[in-house]
């Protein structure tokens, strides 16, 4: 049963820190807040170059990309636009059953709540990249639509000392360029087949899940949201559903259906530039006790990477990124006909972002965006 809908009125009330020259979380001197990331010409010369033109209008063509688990009964769990102070709920609910989630985090919000992205890693959950500020790529320019991947992934390997491969498009709005983008820096992209459209309305959510759970009969990708308290109310029997549905469905992490590691270091050979050097420095997360050993070699690779990276090297990444991407089995992918699921419309809301100083000393401001969702 399906519901009408009235316009959603958000207010996001951002608490943001005076504007200083310092560097945010080591030597990278991060956006200041939900703001587009500026773009920097040697990443888009990296892996933004000879891009195929965009066709058409369509921004929803997911037939490259993975919007579905590939085991009839398997269910990856992934919640976007956090981390928030809602999130360690969704953390309490999801340890109560054993159950490892992916969350795709917006970078501006790992800036604002770096511990709770260390919860959620350390506690088992696969961490994914949503952009810096959550903009619709393709309706940005390349240098900032680039910008807005490099500075998530740059935040994240700050935060929890690992670079994520997989990445979700904010609104899920992806377009020919913005995927060979993307692919050159050898991510993953996921959309969904399953919408619970909490950003619009939280009564259907569980129910939702409910008959997906009680009758599906193939995999499922399910798209939550985990920065709304009205939307974590309903978060518990969501998980309660899957777990007891009669279909018999395991919900799992994105990367776990698939079999795939969840982290590539190589992100920073493909773009011609080292990952950020705080990284070792900021004491990042400790990895959870699941996760695999990263090699000597790629350690040694990660390191030595530098922005003069030859053309050969960047030619031969891409090469390997897109062969990577077109392993993926093809009954986790989309169907080549238009989405008919809903893109994902949700504000980025109640969010406190502080930057600090070299000194500690952070002297925050307030600002109250009003948005309206349609």
């Amino acid at each position: 049963m399906h519901t009408s809908h009235s316009k959603n009125s958000y207010v996001s009330v951002l608490f943001l820190a005076a504007i200083v020259p310092a560097t945010v979380m080591g030597q990278v001197n991060y956006p200041k807040g939900i703001v587009m990331a500026n773009g920097n010409p040697e990443w888009t010369k990296a892996v933004g170059s000879g891009l195929p033109a965009a066709s058409g209008n369509n921004l929803y063509d997911w037939a490259d990309d993975v919007i579905a688990c590939p085991g009839p009964k398997q269910w990856g769990l992934t919640y976007d636009d956090g981390p928030s102070p809602e999130t360690p709920k969704v953390l309490d609910a999801l340890k109560s059953h054993d159950i490892k989630a992916t969350f795709f985090v917006v970078g501006a919000q790992v800036q604002a709540y770096p511990d709770i992205l260390k919860k959620a890693y350390q506690e088992g959950h696969q961490i994914a990249l949503h952009t810096w500020s959550h903009k619709a790529l393709p309706e940005i320019d390349l240098d900032s639509a680039i910008a807005e991947v490099v500075y998530n992934a740059m935040i994240v390997k700050d935060t929890i000392g690992v670079t994520p491969k997989f990445i979700r498009v904010p609104y899920g709005k992806i377009n020919a360029p913005i995927r060979k983008m993307l692919h050159n820096l050898g991510l993953t992209i996921v959309a969904w087949n399953l919408d619970t459209k909490d950003w619009r309305d939280t009564a259907p959510i569980v129910g939702l899940i409910k008959e997906r759970a009680d009758n599906g009969d193939s995999g499922v990708v399910s798209l939550q949201h985990d920065i709304d308290a009205k939307v974590i109310e309903h978060i518990p029997k969501s998980i309660e559903a899957i777990v007891n549905g009669k279909a018999g469905y395991k919900a799992m992490s994105v990367s776990t259906c698939l079999g795939q590691e969840a982290y590539d270091e190589g992100f920073w050979t493909r773009l011609g530039a080292a990952p950020p050097s705080g990284s070792a420095a900021s004491s990042p997360a400790e990895a959870p006790a699941s996760a695999p050993a990263t090699s000597a070699a790629t350690n040694a690779a990660t390191a030595t990477a530098t922005a003069t990276a030859t053309s050969a090297a960047t030619k031969a990444a891409t090469a390997t990124a897109q062969a990577s991407g077109t392993a993926t089995a093809h009954s986790t992918k989309g169907s080549t006909q238009k989405s008919t699921y809903d893109a994902d419309g949700s504000p980025i809301s109640s969010s406190a972002y502080s930057i600090a100083t070299s000194t500690g000393i952070c002297v925050a401001a307030a600002l109250t965006i009003i948005s309206s969702v349609f």
